[in-house]
């Protein structure tokens, strides 16, 4: 199962050849892809889908969470709409901080491949803000390269932390 086709059809722009090579590597056979054919199972469709309990769950630990939180948003995708990043960031006490400013781009779902240098200011810009606020210096500053981690917790939510190599 390639994963390329999903960008051609998720971006407003033209994705290289050469990109969506990258999004097919990590899948070299059919045994490396079980993950990503699970993956539309984990939305759930029905009312009585067992994966909206998770869903639930996630949204609990969110509801507390109450860090910076900044999202972007396409307003083009054909998965997600407008509307529905103004309630996840009605639903996450840490979106709702002063100095965060969430942006609405004319992009599809992979935002990064639609407006990947301007979505990548807004990410720059509110990380520096968000340590800053809290009196620290961003990871980049120093020497060190900048580095996103990503962290599933218990809930299968996930957590993003940045740091330097």
């Amino acid at each position: 199962m390639p994963a390329s086709p999903a960008q051609r059809g998720w971006c407003l722009t033209e994705v290289s050849e050469q990109t969506l090579a990258a999004y097919d590597a990590p899948f070299p056979t059919q045994e490396f892809a079980v993950g990503a054919r699970r993956f539309p199972m984990l939305v759930p469709i029905t009312v009585d889908d067992p994966e909206r309990l998770k869903g639930g769950a996630a949204w609990e630990v969110l509801g507390s969470f109450t860090k910076p939180v900044l999202t972007l948003w396409g307003d083009h995708c054909p998965h997600t709409y407008t509307e529905q990043g103004e309630q996840f960031r009605a639903g996450i006490p840490g979106a709702r901080l002063p100095g965060i400013e969430h942006k609405v781009f004319r992009a599809s779902h992979y935002i990064q491949e639609d407006l990947g240098p301007p979505s990548l200011r807004v990410v720059s810009v509110g990380a520096a803000r968000s340590r800053a606020s809290a009196g620290t210096a961003p990871a980049w500053e120093g020497g060190g390269s900048s580095l996103v981690q990503s962290d599933r917790t218990a809930s299968g939510a996930h957590l993003f932390r940045s740091g330097t190599s």
